[in-house]
């Protein structure tokens, strides 16, 4: 990601984006869920006496304390870095930010959703962060469980904020309307991003 933030634009093809660009970004999230799925229901199916039913009746589970552990200290590593990431990414933004062409004209409204945006992203890493290391450091493991329960009852509301109040992302979605020429935000921001 940071590689496709900071690349040289030009019309001379270096600006232009590959499948190696975004290939590990859209892939990697998907093939990581399925690994964790099928490696849970393997383990699952070859030791039935593990599988217990979690204390708030919303789901099973592995009845063993170092899974969930390991899951917890990989998620806050994984946290931080996203937390770095995400403040070198505004920290570029920011020393680019008058010679930008977004903070011209009418794309100043499409900078306002934008930053909102990118806002929710920086606080759900920090929200995360802290229910991760609550959950690890947690004694009972009712706690523990009510704190997953947050954590998945949240990430639908995040989900909500960060695309369902995105005017430019919902036309997208909506397929069947007719596309305008005006409409492309993120067009002009990745153009103007690039020619920086």
């Amino acid at each position: 990601m940071w590689r496709i933030i900071t690349r040289p634009g030009g019309s001379s093809g270096g600006g232009a984006l590959s499948f190696r660009d975004y290939g590990a970004v859209i892939i990697a999230p998907y093939a990581v869920h399925l690994f964790i799925c099928g490696e849970v229901l393997i383990l699952g199916l070859k030791e039935r006496e593990l599988v217990k039913r979690d204390r708030t009746l919303m789901f099973c589970h592995i009845d063993s304390t170092i899974p969930a552990y390991v899951t917890g200290v990989v998620v806050i590593c994984v946290i931080l870095i996203a937390m770095g990431f995400v403040a070198s990414i505004a920290i570029y933004i920011r020393r680019h930010m008058a010679a930008s062409r977004l903070f011209q004209g009418r794309q100043v409204v499409n900078i306002q959703k934008m930053v909102f945006r990118f806002g929710v992203f920086t606080i759900l890493p920090v929200f995360g962060l802290a229910l991760s290391i609550t959950q690890v450091s947690s004694k009972r493991s009712g706690l523990a469980d009510g704190i997953l329960t947050i954590t998945i009852g949240t990430l639908p509301a995040g989900a909500a904020l960060i695309f369902g109040t995105q005017s430019d992302i919902m036309r997208v979605w909506m397929f069947w309307k007719k596309p305008c020429a005006s409409n492309a935000p993120l067009e002009s921001a990745k153009l103007a991003i690039a020619s920086v």
